[in-house]
């Protein structure tokens, strides 16, 4: 991975790239499904709301055995984020899409190496 972003001009041939597509496809196995959450999110209120809809949303698909996978470089991405927005016939009056996802069954995604509780909160 660290190659692939800090090296990319090691894979532009034609043979490599096709090879890569094959190994992305593949890890989308069982988890091709594509959605995205939008709304308001402008204020700290909007952030607020749409951080708790994403959680609750997030812990009710995973108690039925649904994973999600977020592309955040879809909305981070300014040049990504325009063809998104195309592609989905998004008008500039609607809500902004603010979170794209991949998501479906597929087995259980590696567990994210996170502090412990006592780690994150300052006594």
């Amino acid at each position: 991975m660290h190659n692939f972003f800090f090296h990319s001009e090691r894979f532009r041939s034609p043979w490599k790239r096709a090879v890569l597509g094959n190994v992305y496809r593949h890890s989308m196995h069982g988890t091709a499904s594509v959605a995205w959450l939008q709304g308001p999110f402008a204020t700290r209120a909007d952030w607020v709301q749409a951080g708790t809809l994403m959680q609750r949303l997030w812990l009710e698909m995973t108690r039925h055995g649904v994973y999600l996978h977020p592309f955040g470089s879809v909305v981070t991405n300014p040049s990504a984020h325009r063809q998104f927005l195309d592609k989905i016939g998004h008008r500039p009056t609607d809500a902004p899409p603010w979170l794209l996802v991949r998501l479906g069954y597929s087995t259980e995604p590696p567990r994210s190496l996170r502090l412990d509780l006592n780690d994150i909160f300052l006594a």
